[in-house]
C-alpha cells in the first residue's frame, strides 16, 4: 500500500494537525485511506504528539465540505468523527484540507452529535471566516446530518466494505 500524509490547516493555512495512513482507493470525488495502530498524530494547535492506538478508515471528499474517520476495533467501526472541511485536496502524497471547526460524531455506543459549536463561533472573529463561508460550512453540516440519517455515502455500508474486504491488515 502507498503511504500518504494527511496535513491539515486552520482557515489561513495555519497548521493544525497531520497524521500518515495508506491509500485504499482514489475517485474523482473522494479519497479513502486506512490509518494503523500506534501512528503519531501531530498536532501544531496544542503544540502535542499523540499516539493513536486504533485503526480508522478515513474518507476525503474532494467536491463537499467534510471528511470521515470511522474507528475500528475487532473488526467493526465503533465510532465516527466527521470534520466539516473545506474540500480536500490529493497530489499523490498528500491530503489538504481546512477544518472548519464544526465536527459531528458518533462515539462508542452513543448517539450522534455537533461537537465544537463554541470553537466555530469563536473562529469566525479570531479567522476572518466569511459570511459565505459560514453558511456553507453550517449547510454542510445539515448536509451531512441527512447522509448520516439516509445512509447515503459513505455511510451506505462503504465503509464496512472496506473493513470487510480485507484490503488491510484490521
Amino acid at each position: 500500500m502507498e503511504k500518504i500524509n494527511v496535513h491539515v490547516t486552520k482557515h489561513g493555512n495555519i497548521p493544525h494537525y497531520e497524521w500518515d495512513g495508506y491509500l485504499l482507493e482514489e475517485t474523482p470525488e473522494f479519497v479513502a485511506m486506512i490509518c494503523l495502530p500506534e501512528r503519531t498524530m501531530i498536532h501544531h494547535t496544542k503544540n502535542k504528539t499523540f499516539k493513536l492506538h486504533n485503526h480508522s478508515i478515513e474518507i476525503f471528499m474532494k467536491q463537499e465540505w467534510f471528511t470521515v474517520a470511522a474507528s475500528v476495533e475487532n473488526g467493526k467501526i465503533v465510532s465516527y468523527y466527521c470534520n466539516i472541511a473545506k474540500p480536500s485536496t490529493f497530489d499523490g502524497k498528500t491530503i489538504s484540507f481546512v477544518d472548519i471547526d464544526l465536527d459531528y460524531v458518533k462515539r462508542p455506543y452513543g448517539q450522534w452529535e455537533v461537537v465544537d459549536e463554541d470553537e466555530f463561533i469563536e473562529n469566525q472573529v479570531r479567522f476572518g471566516y466569511s459570511r459565505e463561508m459560514i453558511r456553507t460550512a453550517q449547510q454542510a453540516l445539515t448536509t451531512l446530518k441527512e447522509k448520516v440519517d439516509q445512509r447515503l455515502f459513505p455511510f451506505n455500508g462503504y465503509l464496512e466494505g472496506l473493513v470487510k474486504e480485507g484490503k488491510h491488515e484490521i
